[in-house]
């Protein structure tokens, strides 16, 4: 599965304004993500935002958000997600784990990425999620 951004304030480099988070002079908003490749089953796709240089945060720490989707012809387009508590989320996500926070390291050059999950689940959460295929993409320093 590939995944790439969307949006063309995100490339990967620096985290745009925008991404960074409200308490150091962002919107704190998520990237939107275009996926290809993304297998038959898919039914969500799960997105780990982690800052890879700061070990409590690095697995998932700036929050887990989960997508409801329906893939189009082994693609999809996941919308940007607010920095939020549980409400002022986009239709079709749930936070999955902890609640999203855009990079907030104040400047010191951390590197964000996010992990993504292309998976099979269950929407009665009585069985586990399957895992059909990972994709990662480096979100920026900041």
């Amino acid at each position: 599965m590939t995944v790439a951004f969307a949006d063309a304030a995100w490339t990967g480099k620096d985290v745009p304004k925008d991404g960074i988070c409200k308490r150091n002079g962002g919107n704190g908003n998520a990237p939107m993500l275009a996926l290809s490749d993304v297998p038959d089953g898919t039914n969500a796709v799960i997105v780990k935002f982690s800052d890879r240089s700061y070990q409590p945060n690095n697995n998932g720490g700036h929050g887990t958000i989960g997508y409801w989707v329906t893939p189009s012809q082994g693609s999809v387009t996941l919308p940007s997600v607010p920095e939020t508590t549980t409400t002022g989320l986009p239709e079709g996500t749930w936070k999955e784990g902890k609640v999203y926070a855009g990079p907030c390291s104040g400047g010191r050059g951390n590197i964000y990425e996010a992990d993504v999950y292309a998976v099979h689940k269950d929407k009665t959460n009585e069985k586990l999620s399957r895992t059909l295929a990972t994709g990662l993409i480096r979100l920026g320093r900041f």
